[in-house]
């Protein structure tokens, strides 16, 4: 009940990490409030702690925030935490829309996206494209996540983005699999 959104959030991500089962009601409870309303951030940690603790409903939330506009139109902090929770609960079905956070140029987003994608294993081609854009970028950090993505993804390691265009134009088309 905190007035700070991250505040809330971070009770609700805490609740779902140590496995408090027995708050599931709860949170599922203030997720159907909260979801429809400004306090986005709050709802995606809910979202996570929902799912995480074995509830339902939580999947359409972290879904819903990744989609193209609302990640355009929201905090890029309330959309970190969707990225991380979908990448912790291996929601496998949130691949090809990790693509716009990818892409979002805010670090922190792009770099969450980036571990998410590994952790997911995602096989979508305009992710790893996304992944492969990433080697050029100015900042090192960004860098180093994207190599170390995509050493998880194909099993190569990529320092440039020539490097990996030439494996994957070594590559049949749509499906870029490990060696």
């Amino acid at each position: 009940e905190d007035a700070h959104w991250n505040a809330r959030a971070n009770a609700a991500w805490s609740l779902a990490q140590v496995g408090a089962k027995g708050q599931r009601g709860h949170l599922a409870e203030l997720l159907v409030r909260r979801s429809k309303g400004r306090d986005w951030g709050f709802a995606c940690a809910l979202a996570f702690a929902v799912e995480k603790l074995g509830g339902e409903g939580g999947r359409e939330v972290l879904l819903r925030a990744l989609a193209p506009e609302s990640i355009s139109a929201r905090n890029t902090g309330f959309t970190r935490i969707a990225v991380r929770a979908v990448g912790e609960l291996g929601m496998a079905e949130a691949c090809p829309l990790l693509k716009v956070a990818m892409d979002h140029p805010e670090v922190f987003l792009k770099k969450e996206a980036f571990r998410a994608a590994a952790s997911l294993k995602c096989r979508d081609v305009d992710v790893h494209r996304s992944l492969a854009a990433g080697l050029n970028a100015r900042v090192p950090s960004v860098r180093k996540e994207a190599a170390r993505a995509l050493h998880t993804l194909t099993g190569y390691e990529f320092e440039t983005l020539q490097q990996w265009q030439k494996y994957e134009s070594t590559r049949d088309g749509n499906s870029l699999q490990s060696p």
